[in-house]
């Protein structure tokens, strides 16, 4: 019978450990990540609709752009 070492178990749990670990960070970004577009497109909406009422209020005090 070959020691388990010898087989390469413990660098299989090792590189199982290693890759769980990166798992969980990239989850944890990605999450970062979407919540960060989310807000992003939120801010993009409150700057079109900003837009549209500074051009509906420059037309009604005569300035234009």
């Amino acid at each position: 019978m070959i020691p388990s070492w010898e087989a390469g178990d413990e660098e299989k749990k090792e590189v199982s450990t290693a890759l769980a670990n990166l798992r969980k960070k990239y989850d944890v970004i990605k999450l970062d990540v979407n919540d960060k577009e989310d807000e992003l497109q939120l801010l993009e909406k409150d700057m079109k609709r900003a837009e549209g009422e500074e051009k509906a209020l420059s037309k009604d005090f005569g300035g234009g752009k």
